[in-house]
């Protein structure tokens, strides 16, 4: 059998990977890569014969590329297109295969105009040279991920790979990025958007201004805004009224959401790393002090980085009304915030029942900062109880 054709029709393949989605959700797991890994396993080509039927924009950089990606699919579907992502933020290979694979029809085909794929730094290049995407757009490098990304400048490298191979493809680079330079001298593809965030309600593209009227909480969600908007430039259709169309726009569960509760609210941000908890900090510094705070990181690698934050930042902190820690790492996080942080009370490790039980009866607004593994727990247990949607189903 000659390498790369599948051994079954790929109808029957796509089918097969929806069924083992459909199983996941049903278990209580969001299936974002089991089917993608089926895919790849029956079809080894599957994502460069598919992606040829679509226009294919990709969004990389450290933080920001699941609100960027929602956004620019928000902007494309208000003008009339048929838009699918990998939504849920699983951004490598089988990830992505999986967003590919399960939104084509029974024929194995895809119905759509745009696809809009974020992807992890380390996959970027395989992934431009499968997907050959019409525009890619990096949206900032920040220290992120220590384990797999050893540092800023290793990760810089990788980038600079994945720009030196982009033929026909626009780049859009954010101006204020880390490296910015470097990107700029090794891109030699079609078209160089450049593009930064001027104020809440301006944004540079390409050396022209455009106004943005936006009703979105947090500078770095604005940054998400410009990145969007430099992607629609790229396509030629930023018009003047491209911004109206947020006003019924929801962000990402975590990224700063206000979400009800029976007696008040839980909002909810994803802090990644130093830079985005800086940023947290300093734009709810009032609300952290009318709040309980809540954290939550499941996975120990995601918050290591704790150890060495700017000292203003867990002043900032303490000044919340009470503090809890839950999660796999419970322990180990309460003893960091016990080194570091002067609270108003001594921060208390509570289950997973207690925290419920703290959702249902707190009248005091709760900020819950989490990490990428936190946020999917935090998320699970708001969805028991229907005050929000499961992660997968947002």
């Amino acid at each position: 059998m000659m390498e790369g054709v599948p051994s079954v029709s790929l109808p029957d393949i796509i089918q097969k990977a929806k069924e083992i989605r459909k199983k996941q959700n049903q278990a209580g797991c969001g299936g974002t890569v089991l089917p993608g890994e089926y895919i790849l396993q029956k079809c080894p080509d599957f994502l460069e014969k598919i992606s040829g039927n679509v226009r294919t924009i990709m969004v990389g950089g450290t933080n920001g590329k699941t609100t960027t990606a929602s956004m620019i699919v928000h902007m494309l579907r208000a003008k009339g297109f048929r838009v699918f992502s990998n939504r849920e933020g699983a951004n490598k290979t089988e990830g992505i295969a999986t967003a590919f694979g399960l939104h084509c029809n029974p024929e194995g085909e895809l119905d759509y105009d745009f696809a809009v794929i974020e992807c992890d730094e380390l996959f970027l290049l395989s992934m431009t040279k499968l997907l050959r995407p019409e525009v890619l757009v990096l949206t900032n490098l920040y220290q992120d991920q220590v384990e797999r990304l050893i540092s800023v400048d290793h990760t810089a490298q990788e980038i600079i790979r994945v720009i030196s191979a982009l033929t026909d493809c626009t780049l859009c680079l954010n101006r204020d990025m880390n490296y910015y330079d470097s990107f700029v001298g090794t891109y030699h593809g079609t078209k160089l958007v450049s593009y930064r965030l001027l104020s809440e309600h301006a944004v540079e593209i390409d050396g022209g201004i455009h106004e943005m009227m936006v009703d979105i909480p947090m500078k770095y969600n604005l940054e998400n805004v410009a990145s969007a908007a430099s992607a629609m430039y790229a396509l030629d259709m930023l018009a003047t009224d491209c911004f109206s169309c947020f006003c019924d726009y929801k962000l990402p569960f975590g990224r700063c959401d206000n979400i009800a509760l029976p007696k008040s609210k839980i909002k909810v941000v994803l802090a990644k790393n130093q830079i985005a908890l800086e940023q947290i900090c300093s734009e709810l510094a009032e609300s952290i002090s009318r709040s309980i705070l809540v954290l939550c990181y499941d996975y120990q690698p995601d918050f290591v980085w704790l150890e060495d934050l700017n000292p203003e930042v867990y002043r900032q902190l303490s000044h919340a009304d009470k503090v809890y820690i839950f999660g796999e790492y419970a322990d180990v996080m309460e003893r960091i915030i016990r080194n570091n942080c002067i609270c108003r009370s001594d921060p208390q490790i509570l289950s997973n029942e207690q925290i419920v039980q703290l959702l249902k009866t707190s009248e005091q607004t709760i900020l819950a900062i989490v990490g990428y593994e936190g946020m999917l727990r935090l998320n699970k247990l708001l969805a028991a109880q229907n005050y929000t949607k499961a992660f997968w189903e947002e």
